[in-house]
């Protein structure tokens, strides 16, 4: 079932969340699931509002837009042929209410509209850091994805106020026993991209056996307001574990701290996008590619290429 609006203001509401666009139902798997279709643009300005610190310079603003609208991209190419292409739980989809509405944030999406960034000639998953520490890491090692994505870079303004980003965390071993459904820890390991210094996951031990937790799943038990990034050490001591760090988020992409600098001395989003993200390209991207293909034998080859491809190779046999 598919329901498709004759005028751009109809809006439904379901579940009590307010949802504009084409609405269609599908039967899969004898459970009924609601997809909401809305332009990339509409999307952008659905899910940002709360990710994004309302007193960004507008030249942030329109980085992060370019940055966000790029990862859009990548997964709708990612998952073209599936019934959607991401989850409200994955990107904190809340339909369309005004209610969340950031002027400066929508105004930046507008100016930036259809603007993606490419690597090895293809868009790629991005992110943004509150503050990168110093480095900032790339986002295959830390989400580990095996997809071509640019490489973390030095950031020498965030390194320079690196010491007054220090924050530090004690917590008792037996809330991360909690997380491993365990009685105790006794020892805790860290797995690090060794490039940046950044944790992406950790192992936690309790004598007997032991269990892997990657950094956003612990970050986010243990709460963004205590864990505050993943460039930091851990030392267990009785029933006590000492967290000490620096810096805020995981690290990937945008550096936002670094990127308000910049955006301080007039530089413009290429430019600052630049700094973050080496050996990309900036383009005018209006709708999505039939197959993206790349001479890089490193770059992700989206489901798209692949099907292009056999279909070369069935008009080539003939």
């Amino acid at each position: 079932l598919q329901i498709v609006p004759t005028s751009s203001e109809t809006t439904f509401l379901i579940d009590g969340t307010q949802y504009r666009g084409a609405i269609e139902v599908y039967n899969i798997e004898n459970r009924l699931s609601i997809i909401n279709e809305v332009d990339v643009e509409s999307y952008l300005k659905a899910t940002l509002s709360e990710k994004v610190p309302a007193n960004l310079p507008p030249n942030v603003l329109d980085a992060v837009a370019i940055a966000a609208r790029t990862d859009a991209y990548y997964h709708a190419l990612l998952n073209y042929d599936a019934f959607w292409h991401v989850t409200k739980e994955e990107t904190g989809y809340q339909g369309t209410s005004l209610a969340l509405q950031n002027i400066a944030l929508d105004r930046a999406i507008d100016n930036t509209k259809y603007l993606v960034l490419t690597h090895e000639e293809q868009p790629f998953p991005t992110a943004w850091t509150e503050h990168c520490g110093g480095k900032t890491a790339s986002y295959a090692s830390i989400f580990r994805k095996n997809t071509a994505t640019p490489e973390g870079v030095t950031v020498t303004i965030a390194n320079k106020k690196r010491k007054e980003s220090y924050w530090s965390l004690t917590v008792e071993t037996k809330e991360l026993a909690k997380l491993v459904k365990t009685n105790r820890i006794t020892g805790m390991d860290l797995f690090v991209d060794h490039t940046s210094g950044k944790v992406y996951a950790t192992r936690l031990r309790d004598g007997t056996h032991e269990e892997d937790v990657d950094f956003m799943t612990l970050q986010k038990c243990l709460g963004k307001e205590r864990l505050k990034s993943n460039d930091f050490t851990v030392s267990i001591k009785g029933n006590i574990a000492l967290f000490e760090g620096y810096g805020e988020g995981h690290g990937v992409g945008l550096c936002l701290f670094s990127a308000s600098k910049i955006a301080e001395r007039g530089d413009l989003a290429p430019a600052i996008l630049a700094e973050f993200f080496p050996h990309t390209t900036l383009e005018k991207m209006r709708s999505y590619p039939k197959a993206i293909v790349s001479s890089k034998k490193s770059s992700f080859v989206s489901p798209k290429q692949q099907e292009s491809t056999k279909k070369k190779a069935r008009l080539l046999h003939k």
